[in-house]
Parts: C-alpha cells; structure tokens; sequence
C-alpha cells in the first residue's frame, strides 16, 4: 500500500513538473518578441494574454511561432509596414506616407534626381527641387548666368560683385581698375578715389617730386616723398638737415646715440 501511494505521489509530482516546465519553456517573451520585431513598431498587446490563450501548457499559433523563430515569428507578431511609392528610389514618395524616408512629396517620381531635397539648376528648364519655381524663377538656383554691364568693353563693369572689380568710368575703356594712374592728367585712372600725385602709385613719379619739401602742402605728399618729414604741429613740409655730432652739440642740439640724430629745439 505504502509503494502505491509512493508511486503515485511520483506520478503527480511528475505531471506537475512536466506541466510547469512546458507552461514556463516559453516565458515572458514579449521583450524577445519586440527585439525581432524592431524598428517596426513591435506588438504591445500583452505577450501572456495573447499567447497563453488556454493553459499555461496549451500550444498556440504564437508559441509555434516564437519557436520556430525567423520569418515566422516577425509575420505572426510583428504589424506589417506600407510600402512607400519612391519609384525613383530617391526617398521621397508620390504620394507619400509615413514609410517613406522623406515626408516632403517628389513632383517627379521617375527622376532620382528630381525631389524636394534637390538644388535648382538654373539651366535646364526642369523645377529639380519640387518648389514650383523653375531656373532663375528661383532664388535659391545655382548656375543662373549674371549680368554684367560693360558699356566701354574694357571688361570692367558697373555692377561689381561676381562681376568682378567695378569701372569708375564705363564710358571711357581706358579708365578702369586695371589701368595704371597717370599723374598728370587730372584724372582717377585706375579707379581707386585717388587722382594724380595723390595717388601712392605716383610715389615718385618726377611729376609729383617737388624741388624742395617746404613745397609741398599736404601730408600724404610730403610722406611721399623720402626726403621730407612733416610738422603736424606746423602743418608744414621740410627737409630734415643731417648733423654730425660736432655739428649737434655746435648747435645747441641733443645727439642720439642710438639713432644718430640730432634733436635742436
């Protein structure tokens, strides 16, 4: 009697283990199941009512299909995506939806080239980036031809900018900024607001050198000229007389050694 009840104690204990473990062999696989599923957007409905639909024990189509695994799995539990219309492959569908890479629409779905994230070719009469605007229509357009006005045909125009250095004068070729100063001429030759001997591009010249700095009446041509210094205090040009020391200290002047001046006051 004592065998008997010890053998069926085995028995049920037996079948008790044998039900858990086929009810716990699967587990809480939601997390699993999201993993597979991702990036989609993975099921959420609660793994253990959805799968355990009898007993903890019972088969069912998704524990086949967890086990199984691959395909299988990602079909059963995982929301099947639309896919998006992009013929051209360019990301960008017509119409488009939510599956496509680019939520803008393409205007032309048979040219990768063409769509919203495209530049505008000013050149070829096609509205590439899909805003309705075609060449110089455009403002955003690249390669639009520029308009340059050139009246003298020097080469230098008005507009400046992308057209390169502007002409003072377009109505007289030989007055541009690629020209030299004439220092004689009363004339802004080379385009840069300054005229004859005041042009540092006369520095120099014999037109612009007077016979003595006292001469000259401005600063900028006094400079100009090596031999001359300028008196702001005197607003005066004049040539500094070079001393020897002797010659300094006769004068009543101080010598600098270093720099070997002489300073008379």
């Amino acid at each position: 009697m004592k065998n008997k009840i010890l053998f069926l104690t085995i028995a049920a204990v037996g079948a008790l283990l044998i039900t858990a473990s086929n009810g716990f062999a699967y587990g809480s696989y939601g997390d699993n199941v999201n993993a597979a599923c991702a990036p989609a957007s993975p099921y959420t409905g609660g793994d253990c009512d959805y799968c355990h639909t009898g007993g903890k024990s019972d088969p069912t189509e998704a524990k086949d299909a967890y086990s199984a695994g691959g395909t299988t799995l990602t079909d059963y539990f995982c929301p099947t995506q639309p896919a998006c219309n992009d013929s051209d492959g360019d990301g960008y569908g017509n119409p488009v939806d939510s599956s496509c890479r680019y939520s803008a629409e393409d205007c032309d779905d048979t040219d990768a080239s063409i769509n919203p994230g495209a530049e505008e070719d000013c050149t070829d009469n096609i509205d590439n980036n899909c805003n309705g605007k075609i060449d110089e229509a455009d403002p955003d357009a690249v390669g639009c031809p520029i308009d340059c006005t050139d009246n003298d045909g020097d080469f230098y125009s008005l507009e400046g900018g992308q057209c390169g250095s502007v002409d003072c004068n377009d109505a007289e070729p030989l007055v541009n900024p690629g020209v030299s100063e004439d220092c004689t001429d009363g004339i802004d030759n080379d385009c840069d607001d300054q005229t004859d001997c005041n042009d540092s591009a006369c520095s120099g010249d014999p037109a612009c050198v007077a016979e003595s700095c006292a001469d000259y009446t401005d600063r900028g041509s006094c400079k100009a000229d090596s031999r001359c210094n300028w008196s702001g205090k005197l607003k005066e040009c004049f040539e500094p007389v070079v001393y020897t020391q002797s010659e300094c200290d006769a004068a009543g002047g101080r010598w600098n050694k270093k720099k070997e001046t002489c300073t008379i006051r």
